[in-house]
């Protein structure tokens, strides 16, 4: 259910975070290899029908990742079709409550 999806977005945002302490050569191999997973494709989902908790989170996570590989997240975004994820994102910090929420994360 809908808790469960939550817990693994919150494991995904903390396994992210975890990755942060690895040798540069170790995380960037796991950054890659969860991109080939379809990391990007999950974290467009979640912002696309998540709750707003697990949008915060999911923006955590390309956070993280953005730290260390803004190259695999930009070409995700050039080839994505209709660029779903950078117009979920755009709308998201553009629109967004200003209560702590996204555009808080972001800015």
């Amino acid at each position: 259910g809908s808790t469960d999806w939550a817990d693994l977005v919150a494991f995904l945002q903390e396994f992210c975070n975890l990755a942060r302490h690895l040798q540069p050569s170790a995380r960037s191999s796991l950054f890659s290899r969860l991109v080939q997973l379809g990391l990007f494709d999950q974290v467009t989902r979640i912002m696309k029908l998540g709750s707003e908790p697990a949008k915060l989170r999911a923006t955590d996570v390309l956070v993280s990742i953005m730290q260390y590989d803004t190259a695999a997240l930009r070409t995700f975004a050039l080839h994505q079709r209709d660029a779903v994820l950078l117009g979920l994102l755009v709308r998201e910090f553009t629109d967004g409550s200003g209560d702590g929420g996204l555009c808080e994360q972001i800015a």
